[in-house]
Formats: C-alpha cells, structure tokens, sequence
C-alpha cells in the first residue's frame, strides 16, 4: 500500500509505547503511520524484557532441578540444547505478532530513518505531514565509555551462543545483576563492577538480597568501582585492570532523540525530551512517551504503555494525565525482587516470610519475604517482594497501593489457599496479630528498618 502524503498522527518508534498509542489510535479512527528503524517491537521485545525473562526462567529450572530432585524424588537429566535459538523464536514471533496487530487495528508501518520537521517528518528524504506527533523512540545503551570494538552490550547478549569462561559486566543495574546472574548460573566465572552500590535505586535491605545471591551463584561483585574505559576483554578503572574472555557493557542508557528535535522547540536534556502531565512537550503538536522521556521514575516497557494510553486519551479529547505514584518495578533474579509505592511515606511495617506459606512448603521455593508500608493513617502505600515468581505478588500489591487501601480492610481480604498470594494478607494479618502461622516477635517491623 502507498504511503498518503498526510497522516492525523505520525508515531515515530514501534516499541511498547508507539505499539500501544498507535493501536488505540488506530481503533478510534485515527489514520496512522508507524516508523521504525530497527526491529518492531522495540528493545523489551527484541533485547530487554522477552530475552531476559525467557534466559532468566532458564537458568531458574537450572538451578533449581536439584532442589526438585530432592523434593519430589526425581531422576533426569536437563540439556541446554538449543535454549538460545529458541529465545530468538519467541523473540521474532511476538515482534511479528506485534506489527500484525497494528496493521489490523488499521495503522500502517514503514521502516526507515525518521527526521522531524516543522510540519511534516522525512522518511528516508520522504515527505510526510502529520496533525499530531507521537516521539516513542525509546533508548540505546550508553556506549561512552567503549574504546574500540569487540564489546558487548546489554541489547547483544543474545547474541552470544557460548557461555564464555570468564566474563566482566559492567554495571550494577537491572540489566547487569541479571546478565551476572544468567552467565553464572551457565557455568561462566563471572565478575561484576559497579562505581555505586549493587541497585542503588532500591532500599538496601532488597539490594542485598540480590547480592548475596549473586554471590551465591558464584559472581565476584566488586562494588565502588570506577570504570574509566572499556576494551575487548578488558575493563580498566582507577584501580586497575580486569581481563576477561567476554565483556558486557550494561552502564546505563541514553534516549534516542530523533534528528530535527530541538529545532522544534521540543526541550530536550541529557535524560531525555521533556514533557508535562499529558505527556506533552513545548510544541503544542508533539507527544513523546516511553524511554525518550526525561523522568527521574522507572523506564520500563509497562510505564511506556501507561503513557502511551495517556497520550492517546489526551488526543482524544479526554483529559488525562501521567501518575507514577503506583508503578511497580522487578528484577529478573532468582530470587526475584520488587517494589511499589512511595518508600519515603511509610510509618510502620508489615513483615511475613514466605517460608510459612503452605505454597511455598509445597513447592521448596521457601526463599523470601513481603513487606507492606503504611502511612500514618493505616493506608498502603508500598510494597515490596522477594521471592520465587513473586512477580504475581507484586501486581497485587499494585492495586492495594493504587487504591491506598487500608491494612486493616486488607486483612479481611479473603484470598485463594493455599496460594503464595496469602503472605499478603498474612502480612497484614500478622501486623494486628492475627496470623497463626507466624512467630508473634516477628509481625512488626520499625518504620524505617532498611537492614
């Protein structure tokens, strides 16, 4: 199909805010035209959130089967085979699937190189007005710290067939504690760096447990650790030196910032294009969601969405703006750890293990805990996980802390048994001394208990 010479809107990015925008749009009888660079999708579905999460429940069943072994009596034998090719499958699938939907919802796609102009954007040198402009052009790694070639990012990690036998991440984020975590678990003698500490964007009582499991996993975690470049299998830093066989770079990201962007009067700085509640920049045309964003909140693939549906409301005519307030966050580590709500408001905590949940008896995944914060007036507005697929949990603490439901009405909540879903409520429970499956001593915590 020919490309019309003028669109209602133009969404540039086809990643999980220009896939969700573009479709909603698209329903309501917008005429749209996606552009897109790379792969459709995006880097949650091409290089983050499907690779990782698929490499991450790998290596669990990995390292786990012994544990299973022991617990049901089970005799086997687990082959690798091809776990990497399989990733690229489902990987191709959902980015074919996604594009299928957004040209069934009625928008169209095209590939190439975008470039902003006053009223229209070049495609390639490509002419095309639009009435609106949606910037969803999400990130790339921060390479600034990359002399030469031969190293690795965090969006390359697939591409490596072979565990190698040593291997250096840079980085102490989400990305580098499950890349660490992934290639240990292979077999990889794995060492991790990071200038600040291990997750510093979570309570230090959550990045711990990452860490010692890290460390449990055999990774070498070498916090407060200046880089000062990076080489084919070599890190250097201020203290030193590192060699390794592999090195993966994953130090943090830079918003990919379409060309002819400034010059429109859209404000941009070093964390991204600027926006106000309606996801609306300075000129009165432009939109921008997802990753592209300057935010100080959480740059993730569900945040993006979100955005993206308060971008579409807005065009739309509904008022609506962005609210970052109930946006949960996970780690893909095995134990997995999240968190939810406004930590800073929290006056006093309910605690419970997960170790005493029937659940968790029953499948020998014992490991972790759940913490919810309440505010001075009894209302929840944090929650916290770690545990084994505690990703379940951290959903359902999304909606109590959206709502700002209080502890006590939570507590009557009557959930399914045995489930891992009643450490929620058994938390809540216990912090009123009315759950039977935990000591007494420990149902309370301190207010700001961060050990």
């Amino acid at each position: 199909m020919a490309l019309l010479t003028a669109y209602d809107v133009v969404v540039i990015g086809s990643g999980p805010a220009g896939y969700m925008a573009s479709s909603l749009l698209s329903r309501a009888g917008k005429s749209v035209l996606v552009i897109e660079r790379g792969r459709f999708g995006g880097v949650c579905v091409n290089f983050g959130c499907v690779p990782s999460i698929f490499l991450h429940d790998l290596t669990s069943v990995i390292s786990r089967f012994k544990e299973v072994e022991n617990q049901f009596g089970l005799e086997g034998q687990l082959r690798l085979g091809k776990f990497v090719q399989r990733m690229r499958e489902i990987r191709d699938r959902l980015s074919s699937a996604g594009e299928e939907l957004v040209r069934n919802a009625g928008a169209e796609v095209i590939y190439g190189e975008a470039e902003l102009k006053e009223d229209y954007v070049l495609i390639d040198g490509k002419p095309v007005k639009y009435g609106a402009l949606l910037v969803a052009t999400g990130s790339t790694p921060d390479t600034s710290l990359v002399k030469g070639g031969g190293v690795y990012t965090e969006d390359q990690v697939g591409e490596i067939d072979t565990p190698p036998e040593t291997m250096i991440v840079v980085g102490g984020g989400y990305a580098g504690v499950e890349i660490a975590q992934f290639y240990a678990r292979l077999g990889s003698n794995v060492t991790l760096v990071t200038e600040a500490r291990l997750l510093g964007n979570l309570s230090p009582r959550l990045s711990e447990a990452i860490k010692e499991s890290l460390i449990w996993d055999g990774v070498n975690v070498r916090e407060g650790v200046k880089v000062t470049s990076v080489k084919e299998k070599e890190v250097v830093s201020e203290s030193g030196s590192l060699k390794a066989d592999v090195v993966i770079l994953a130090a943090g990201r830079r918003p990919s910032v379409p060309r002819g962007t400034v010059g429109l009067g859209v404000v941009v700085d070093q964390r991204g294009i600027l926006v106000n509640e309606q996801m609306k920049t300075e000129n009165p045309r432009i939109w921008a969601a997802g990753d592209v964003v300057s935010k100080s909140g959480p740059k993730n693939a569900h945040t993006a969405m979100h955005e993206a549906t308060v971008v579409y409301r807005n065009m739309m005519g509904q008022r609506c703006s962005v609210d970052y307030n109930a946006v949960p966050e996970l780690v893909y580590t095995d134990p997995e750890v999240g968190k939810v709500g406004e930590e800073q408001s929290v006056r006093e905590w309910a605690y419970f293990p997960l170790n005493v949940t029937t659940r968790s008896i029953i499948t020998g995944f014992t490991e972790g805990f759940v913490r919810i914060g309440i505010d001075s007036s009894g209302r929840i507005v944090y929650g916290e996980a770690v545990g084994h697929n505690v990703e379940e949990l951290m959903n359902a603490l999304t909606i109590v802390v959206r709502a700002k439901m209080s502890l006590r009405d939570f507590s009557y909540t009557v959930l399914l048994h045995p489930s891992l879903g009643e450490a929620l409520t058994g938390a809540a429970k216990s912090f009123f001394g009315e759950d039977v499956d935990m000591p007494l001593k420990l149902n309370r915590l301190p207010a700001r208990d961060d050990k």
